[in-house]
C-alpha cells in the first residue's frame, strides 16, 4: 500500500523513456525555473502552511520535523521530498504585471477520487503579490490526478495589474490513504505581451446576456442637432456634442449629477447605431459607446483619448486603485473601471492630481485605497481625474443604483445552507424564512473546485431527491456553482454548464462562491448570462472579495462594480473582514448593497467585533441589509440558540414588512417611515 503524497523531485537526472518531457517549449517567450526548487538545499525554503514565519526554521529552510517532510529515492535515481499537505514556496519570482505565464509542471498521478467520494483536488500556480508585500490573488487551476505516467502538464493564467512578485504554490484537498502525485519539473513560461484587439466602429460594446426579468432597461433615447440623451432604468446620459461632454445623472433615490465627463475626441457626428430594449450603441469616427440597461457605458477609443471625470459629489466611501474607481455617498454613486486587454503588459494610466494638504475641491485623499475596509473620504465635489486609453482599450463608466430596490423581495426571507447530510424534512420549517438554499456539497469538490470544465454529482439520486424536497417546500434551489474556481474564464463556456444543470436536474438558481476578479468584463458576462439561464430563479453571490476567493474589479473587500452585482438576487460580503462596533461604515456602504447594487445584501459578520449576533443582524437592518440563515453568522453552538437569535431578527423584520406595507409608496420612505422605525424596534437591544 502507497501512501498519498505529493513528491516533489529534488534533482531530475535521467527519465529514460520520458526526457523529452523535460523541455519547455518557451513559445516565444523565456522560461523561468521555479526558485529553489531542490527541496535539500538550504536556500529552497519550501513550506506547508503558506505563512514564511510558520515556515522558516532558523536557518531558512525547512524543517523536515515540524513540516512532515521525508525524503525518497525512486527506483529511476530522482530524490523526492514526500509532503503530505498543501505547500508554498517562501522564494519568490519576479513577475511583470499584466503579462500572461504559461505554468508548465511534470507531473506523475495516480489517485482515485471516489475514495474521497470526488473531494480530492490538487490545485497548482503561483500566489501573486504586489509591491508592499500584499497577496493580490492566488493564480491556481486544478491539476490532473491520474496521468497514466509522467505528463506535462500546463496551463495558462494572467497576473494582476499590482503584481510584482509570486510564489509557487499547491492547494491539497481531501487526500486518500492510496495513490501519488509525483511532481518533477515546475517551470514558468513568460509569454510575450499580447497583441492590442482591433475594434472597428461599432464594436466592442455589446455584451451576452441580460437582465431577465429584473427591472432593468432602455426607457428612452432621444437624439437633436445638439445631444443625445439615453435613458436608462437608474440613468440619464446627455452626449452633449457641443460640448464634447458626457453628464451621468443618478435617477433613483436623489435625481441628480454625478459627474461630467470630458473627451479630448470629438463628439460631432455621434449617431445612434443600434438600439435595443437592453443596449444602446453610439458612434463616430473616434469613438463608439454602448449603453447598457444597467446604467454600464463602455467606451471605445479608436484613436488616442483622454477621457476627464469631473464629479459633481465629494463622496465618502471611495476607492481609487490601478485605475479602477468606485465612489458613493449614502444615496448612490458612480464607478470607472479601465478593461486593459489581458497580458498587454499595459497597465491603466491616469492622472489622478493628487497633491498634498487639505482635501478641497479639485483634491483627492484616497488615491491608492483599496484594500481598507473603514476610510471615509472627506473630498469635496469637483475634484477630477483623467483616464488615457488608446485603440484596442476600453473603459466601463457606470452610475448607480441601476434599479429599484426590491422591497417586497426584502422581506420574504433570506438563504440557508443545505448539505447532503441534512434531513429533508426540515425544509418545509425553513421555507417560512427563507426563499432559497445553497447547495453546499452536492458535487465533486465545492470550495477551491476547478478541476476540469464540468461541474459533476457525487451521488445524483441524492441530488434529485434534495432537489425535490427543496422544490415541494416552495424553496429555490441553488447548487453551488463558482465561476472564480472554474477551470478557465470563458463565460460561454460556464453559462453552458449552468444551462445544462438547470435542464438536468430541475434547479432554478445557482450560488457564486466569487467570480473573476481582474478579468471584470468576462465576471460581467457571467452574471448577465446566468441571469438569462435563471430569469425568475434565485442568484446568490458571494461577493466579499479576497485573493483566494474573486470579486471584480480587483478582488479587495471595498471595491464593487454595482452593475455586475445587480445581477444577482443575494450577495454575502464579510468574510474574514475586520470590523468594530455599531458605527463601522463597511456594513453601511458595502454589505447592505442598499443604493448600491440593490439587490438585497447580507453578511458573513463574525468578525464584526463588538456586538452580539443579535446587535449586528439589527444593525444591517438598519442600513437596510438583510440577515442570512446560515449558522457561521450566529456563533453559539447550540441550534436552539441561534434560532432564538434569528427569532428577535425576524419579529422586528415583520414589523417593518407593515410599516413599509402602509408608506412604501411615499417620498422618502427609508429616512421618514423605515429608518425611525427600525430605530425604535431596535431601542434597548443596540447599545447607545
Amino acid at each position: 500500500m502507497i501512501r498519498y503524497a505529493i513528491l516533489l523531485a529534488c534533482t531530475v537526472l535521467s527519465l529514460s523513456a520520458g526526457q523529452p518531457l523535460l523541455d519547455v517549449d518557451p513559445r516565444g517567450g523565456r522560461v523561468l525555473r521555479i526558485p529553489g526548487f531542490d527541496l535539500r538545499l538550504s536556500g529552497a525554503n519550501f513550506g506547508s502552511s503558506g505563512n514564511p514565519a510558520a515556515d522558516q526554521g532558523e536557518s531558512g529552510t525547512v524543517q523536515s520535523s515540524s513540516q512532515g517532510l521525508s525524503y525518497q529515492r525512486g527506483e529511476d535515481g530522482i530524490g523526492y521530498y514526500m509532503l503530505d499537505r498543501s505547500l508554498t514556496s517562501l522564494q519568490t519570482m519576479t513577475l511583470i504585471p499584466n503579462r500572461s505565464y504559461i505554468l508548465s509542471v511534470l507531473i506523475n498521478a495516480d489517485v482515485d477520487r471516489n475514495r474521497t467520494n470526488g473531494t480530492t483536488e490538487i490545485n497548482l500556480g503561483l500566489r501573486t503579490y504586489d509591491g508592499g508585500g500584499k497577496n493580490v490573488i492566488d493564480n491556481l487551476n486544478g491539476a490532473p490526478l491520474a496521468t497514466a505516467g509522467w505528463q506535462r502538464w500546463e496551463w495558462e493564467f494572467t497576473t494582476d495589474p499590482r503584481t510584482t512578485h509570486g510564489r509557487f504554490h499547491a492547494n491539497v484537498y481531501d487526500l486518500p490513504k492510496e495513490g501519488h502525485v509525483w511532481i518533477a519539473d515546475a517551470a514558468l513560461v513568460e509569454l510575450p505581451p499580447k497583441p492590442m484587439p482591433i475594434y472597428g466602429r461599432g464594436e466592442g460594446v455589446t455584451f451576452q446576456g441580460g437582465p431577465g426579468n429584473l427591472p432593468m432597461r432602455i426607457e428612452r433615447v432621444e437624439s437633436t442637432p445638439q445631444a443625445i440623451r439615453v435613458r436608462t432604468t437608474g440613468a440619464l446620459y446627455t452626449f452633449d456634442l457641443a460640448t464634447e461632454t458626457i453628464t451621468a445623472r443618478q435617477l433613483i433615490e436623489q435625481e441628480r449629477d454625478l459627474a461630467i465627463w470630458k473627451s479630448s475626441l470629438t463628439l460631432k457626428g455621434l449617431a445612434i447605431l443600434s438600439q435595443t430594449s437592453t443596449e444602446v450603441v453610439l458612434g463616430n469616427d473616434n469613438l463608439t459607446l454602448g449603453v447598457q440597461c444597467d446604467s454600464l457605458v463602455m467606451v471605445v477609443p479608436h484613436n488616442d483619448l483622454v477621457l476627464t471625470l469631473t464629479s459633481r459629489i465629494g463622496g465618502e466611501w471611495n476607492r481609487l486603485a490601478a485605475g479602477h474607481l468606485f465612489v458613493r455617498d449614502g444615496y448612490g454613486g458612480m464607478t470607472v473601471n479601465p478593461d486593459i486587454p489581458l497580458g498587454s503588459g499595459r497597465p491603466a494610466r491616469l492622472d489622478a492630481n493628487v497633491r498634498p494638504g487639505r482635501v478641497v475641491s479639485g483634491e483627492l485623499d484616497f488615491s491608492g485605497r483599496s484594500d481598507d475596509q473603514v476610510f471615509l473620504s472627506q473630498a469635496k465635489p469637483g475634484w477630477s481625474i483623467k483616464w488615457y486609453l488608446s485603440p484596442g482599450e476600453r473603459i466601463g463608466i457606470s452610475t448607480f443604483p441601476p434599479r429599484l430596490y426590491p422591497w417586497k423581495e426584502s422581506f420574504e426571507g433570506s438563504f440557508f445552507i443545505t448539505r447532503s447530510s441534512t434531513p429533508v424534512e426540515r425544509y418545509a420549517k425553513w421555507s417560512r424564512y427563507a426563499r432559497a438554499g445553497i447547495m453546499w456539497d452536492f458535487f465533486r469538490r465545492s470550495w477551491g473546485g476547478s478541476q476540469g470544465g464540468k461541474f459533476l454529482l457525487r451521488n445524483e439520486a441524492e441530488f434529485r431527491r434534495h432537489v425535490a424536497a427543496l422544490k415541494q417546500a416552495g424553496i429555490h434551489r441553488a447548487p453551488y456553482l463558482s465561476p472564480y474556481f472554474y477551470s478557465n474564464r470563458n463565460p460561454v463556456e460556464f453559462a453552458a454548464e449552468a444551462r445544462r444543470i438547470r435542464d438536468t436536474y430541475d434547479v432554478d438558481g445557482a450560488y457564486y462562491d466569487g467570480i473573476p476578479s481582474q478579468e471584470w468584463v468576462s465576471a460581467y458576462e457571467t452574471m448577465r448570462m446566468t441571469r438569462e439561464i435563471f430569469k425568475d430563479g434565485v442568484i446568490i453571490y458571494h461577493n466579499t472579495g479576497h485573493a483566494s476567493n474573486g470579486t471584480a474589479p480587483l478582488g479587495e473587500p471595498s471595491m464593487k462594480i454595482p452593475a455586475i452585482e445587480t445581477y444577482a438576487n443575494f450577495t454575502y460580503a464579510g468574510e474574514l473582514v475586520y470590523g468594530y462596533g455599531k458605527d463601522w461604515a463597511y456594513p453601511k456602504y458595502i454589505a447592505s448593497q442598499y443604493r448600491m447594487a440593490n439587490c438585497i445584501g447580507t453578511m458573513k459578520s463574525s468578525q464584526w467585533a463588538g456586538l452580539t449576533p443579535t446587535q449586528r443582524d439589527l444593525m444591517l437592518l438598519l442600513h437596510n441589509g438583510r440577515a442570512s440563515l446560515l449558522p457561521q453568522d450566529r456563533e453559539s453552538p447550540s441550534d436552539q440558540a441561534r434560532q432564538d437569535q434569528f427569532q428577535i431578527y425576524w419579529g422586528i423584520l415583520s414589523e417593518l414588512r407593515k410599516t413599509w406595507e402602509q408608506n412604501g409608496n411615499a417620498a422618502n420612505f427609508f429616512e421618514t417611515y423605515y429608518l425611525p422605525k427600525a430605530k425604535e424596534l431596535s431601542k434597548g437591544v443596540l447599545p447607545e
